[in-house]
């Protein structure tokens, strides 16, 4: 079984539900993950400050001893230190950055072109519902549109969950596409 651990030194291991891309994605324990960019830092922050104090704490004597002292605790880098800053300082640019990653990367690589996928989409549903007694013909972005409200009626009542929200920002990216407004 896959295993990671989370920065407050918690090993987690991958749920038989959770995708692959979701896995290698995942940077937090359950607990971590579920909560919002800025608590999530603070409370890591504090977790790794009471560490080093603890290990501060113990120095002089591990000094003064023969035997190696206590494994001192990893202390973070500028780098994730500066990502941790930018993740509290700009949490709506991550999902609108996520969804423009998802629908010009692995999206398009999957199922191409989002215009001639969802054409193709509007095809089948126009079929379906002129077999239901209603006249219609659905357009590209009009299937854009009701995969909008789709992410947006799943979101109705549930946990908030942040993939709605990437999903919901990337059928409006295309949409917009769709009629030149980006």
């Amino acid at each position: 079984m896959e295993t990671k651990t989370c920065p407050c030194g918690k090993e987690f291991t991958r749920k038989p539900e959770q995708s692959q891309q979701a896995w290698s994605r995942s940077k937090y324990c359950p607990k971590h993950s579920e909560m919002d960019p800025y608590s999530r830092s603070k409370e890591l922050t504090r977790i790794a400050d009471a560490k080093a104090k603890a290990v501060d704490g113990a120095e002089p004597e591990a000094k003064e001893a023969t035997t190696p002292g206590p494994t001192p605790i990893k202390r973070p880098t500028l780098e994730e230190v500066g990502k941790a800053i930018d993740e509290i300082e700009h949490p709506r640019g991550k999902v609108l950055e996520t969804a423009q990653k998802i629908i010009n990367g692995e999206r398009q690589d999957s199922y191409g072109n989002p215009e001639d996928s969802f054409r193709t989409i509007g095809d089948y549903w126009t079929t379906y519902l002129r077999a239901q007694g209603t006249e219609v013909k659905l357009s590209p972005r009009q299937v854009a549109e009701m995969m909008m409200l789709l992410k947006i009626a799943r979101m109705s009542g549930q946990k908030p969950k942040v993939d709605n929200y990437v999903d919901l920002a990337g059928y409006a990216g295309i949409a917009g596409d769709m009629v030149g407004a980006a």
